[in-house]
């Protein structure tokens, strides 16, 4: 009887560590949880919102925005490093109202441990200028040494409009008509500078180009968004350092 009660007492004892064992690990599971972030702020484009928030101690964050203050149809983003504290949403909708908030999270094995949501933040996406006012009128593509010059309308003539707008111009040429293996030369206005003409000696890539006929076209972004190809002009380059190096012993 003894011999029973001992292997009871034993039995007892091992069931009371499992149990406080259990009981430890789900504390622990929970205490673990990362601390939640805030939105530090968020501002518009036309079809973008930028959010930026408080770096946490994390495995990374997961950024939910949508139309609707209750979050309905919501959209999330995941970033998977802590150290990033922004993210760029892009192809939205113009003049249109979206609610953001931000949470991190942190991996413990195979699952994930989310906080809390942060306070939702609401921004209102700038409205779009109408397309043609914003398309680009080519004036004059014309032969120079080494490349060629292209002239057009600027977007507007106000330094302002740069301020409150990211503009920027892609000219884009290539040997064939369907712009096949096209080159592409970019470039970004800012308030102190913006273009009305470029001389194109080389690509993005800084390969210059070599003598032919090309085909070129151009087109503005604005805020993000692609505007259309403007019509498509016929240029003779000849590029005399290239042509003398291939002839050169």
């Amino acid at each position: 009887m003894k011999k029973i009660n001992k292997i009871l007492a034993v039995i007892l004892s091992i069931a009371v560590m499992i149990t406080t064992t259990f009981a430890v690990t789900v504390d622990a599971y929970a205490a673990s949880k990362p601390s939640a972030t805030s939105i530090a702020s968020v501002s518009a484009k036309s079809s973008s919102i930028t959010v930026k928030w408080k770096k946490k101690s994390c495995t990374g964050y997961q950024v939910q925005y949508s139309t609707s203050s209750k979050f309905k149809s919501a959209k999330t983003v995941k970033i998977t490093k802590a150290k990033t504290t922004s993210k760029t949403i892009s192809k939205l909708k113009s003049g249109k109202k979206y609610y953001v908030r931000v949470r991190t999270y942190k991996k413990s094995g195979k699952k994930a441990l989310y906080s809390s949501w942060s306070k939702a933040k609401s921004v209102t996406t700038k409205k779009s200028t109408s397309k043609s006012s914003l398309g680009i009128n080519v004036i004059k593509c014309e032969s120079k040494p080494n490349g060629f010059k292209l002239t057009w309308t600027p977007v507007s003539s106000d330094s302002n409009y740069y301020r409150e707008h990211d503009v920027t111009y892609q000219i884009q040429y290539s040997a064939s008509s369907n712009f096949s293996k096209a080159s592409t030369k970019t470039l970004s206005c800012y308030e102190q500078r913006y273009y009305s003409s470029y001389n194109v000696l080389s690509d993005d890539n800084n390969k210059i180009l070599t003598s032919g006929t090309y085909y070129v076209r151009m087109r503005t972004i604005i805020d993000d968004e692609k505007k259309a190809w403007s019509s498509t002009q016929k240029v003779d380059v000849v590029n005399y350092k290239v042509d003398l190096e291939k002839y050169s012993y």
